[in-house]
This record gives C-alpha cells, structure tokens and sequence, in this order.
C-alpha cells in the first residue's frame, strides 16, 4: 500500500506541498538507514512505522558516525518518543477530542499523532516539522497507515516554523477539502504538541505560544514525560501512559511514563478518575 500510494504522488495532480517530501533523495534516504516495523506495545501495535531500530547501523553509531553513515541530521523522526506515545494513547481513550477537528501536530517528528488523530475521526491534519525529512518519514508512516484516501486528501506536512503563527496562517496551510472549514473558529483546532521542552528558550516559546492558542479556544494537548524544561506549574496532568520498552530504553530510563498535560486555558476531556499511570 505504501508504495503505491507514494507512487500515486508522484501523478500531475499531485499536491506540491507534499509531494517535495517525496523525492528519491528523501525516501531513500530515510528506507535505507530505517526500519519498517511496529511498536512493542498492543495499543500502538497495529501501526507500522519506519524507525531506526537496534538493527540499523544508526542506532549504536557515535555523532561523528552517523555524519559519516547517513545522509540527514539527527534523525529525531526516527523514534516513537515518550510525549507523542503518551498522546496517541490520549487520543485513543478519548477520540472525541479530535473527532472532526483539524488537528495540528506540532514537532511531528515520525507523524504517529496525526496519523492517530486521523485513524479515530480528525478531519484534517497537518504533521509540522522544521526539519524536512521529518516531514519526508512523516508522508511514509502516512501512506503506510491511513487509507488512499485520508493519505492523499486529509493528511499535510509542512516544515515552516510556525511558533508564533495565527490560526489563519496555519489554516493556509492545509489543502482545501469538504472536510476542512474554509472559516474555521478556534474550537475546530486541537494542537498536539510531542516532546518539544527539551532545550531552552525553544521550550517557553512554544508553550507560551502554544497558551495564547489555547486562550483562543484551541485544545491544546501536550505529551512530555517530565522534562527540566517543560513548565509544569504552568500545565495541567491529565493523563499518564506507562513506557514500552523500547521507548523507555530511548528515553534513557530517566522517566518510566509520558505524560499528557494542557495550559491552564484548555478545555480537553479530563479523565474520570484522579491521574494516574495506565498501562
């Protein structure tokens, strides 16, 4: 399925925005240095994603190796990281949160959440990424995962940096579709943001951006699995998701659970019982 609905892009009337991401230098580029493969968890186990695993030559490689190996920068679309799993079980538990929204997915990295906003109702959706073979992996996992149809009409990349950006900016973004509103409010947008308070000051521009969107009316999700950076005096816990394995083993052992937080603006279904951690 994947190959022929990549190869289905590559037609005249393909969308320009996406189809940039899948040139031969990017698709090779990222199959040859990955794996297809599924995650070691029954809830996110039907998805197959093309990942950097122990057997690529990449995952053990130093710096200076993988300059050496691999024709990208770091490969961070190569990994399923705590927050982005911790959303995708969010979504999962709670599809009406992203049913018949368009859904930004902010620092998509592999895509995994805005393949799963889509997979349980989303109308739309944009993987963004500054980094374009993120946006590359992103259209892979998508073609791998979602129907021809959701792939080639409902799901976009873009690799614009968009912090700071309006809804009407990002909106422009999206192909136009009977699903997409050609005057959406806030309330038609959920932001699912993965994994993005790993430095400063990057962390508190974007939450800062990220509650002047949710005090719009934007449902904002954030996964992060506690991280120096992420202010959490400035969010709110709503969900907790114990780590595979795998995943945990990427995230060094520092902590055992991704976590899903929203501002203190959001309006996103709070779990029934007090937090805490689902395995």
């Amino acid at each position: 399925m994947m190959g022929q609905q990549i190869a289905d892009e590559g037609q005249p009337n393909r969308d320009a925005g996406n189809s940039i991401f899948l040139a031969p230098h990017y698709v090779d580029g990222i199959t040859k240095h990955s794996d297809m493969t599924q995650l070691d968890c029954d809830h996110l186990g039907f998805l197959r994603l093309q990942l950097i695993t122990p057997k690529s030559p990449l995952y053990s490689a130093s710096v200076e190796e993988a300059v050496q190996i691999a024709p990208f920068p770091d490969p961070f679309w190569g990994f399923c990281w705590p927050g982005s799993y911790a959303i995708c079980r969010y979504i999962l538990s709670n599809r009406e949160v992203v049913r018949d929204k368009l859904v930004l997915d902010f620092a998509a990295g592999c895509g995994i959440a805005s393949i799963v906003a889509l997979q349980v109702g989303a109308a739309s959706c944009i993987a963004n990424d500054i980094d374009p073979w993120a946006c590359s992996a992103s259209l892979i996992n998508a073609a791998a995962n979602l129907s021809p149809s959701a792939f080639t009409s409902l799901f976009n990349v873009h690799d614009g940096n968009l912090v700071g950006s309006t809804l009407t900016s990002i909106h422009a973004t999206m192909r136009h579709h009977a699903s997409v509103p050609h005057d959406p409010v806030p309330s038609d947008w959920v932001v699912l943001a993965g994994d993005v308070c790993y430095e400063e000051p990057l962390a508190s521009n974007v939450i800062q951006w990220l509650r002047a969107l949710a005090g719009q009316g934007v449902n904002v999700l954030i996964g992060d699995p506690g991280r120096q950076f992420l202010p959490q005096s400035r969010l709110r816990p709503v969900a907790s998701y114990e780590l595979p394995p795998t995943i945990a083993d990427g995230n060094f052992g520092l902590q055992p659970n991704g976590v899903v937080w929203t501002t203190q603006h959001d309006s996103a279904t709070p779990l029934k019982d007090p937090l805490k951690s689902v395995n």
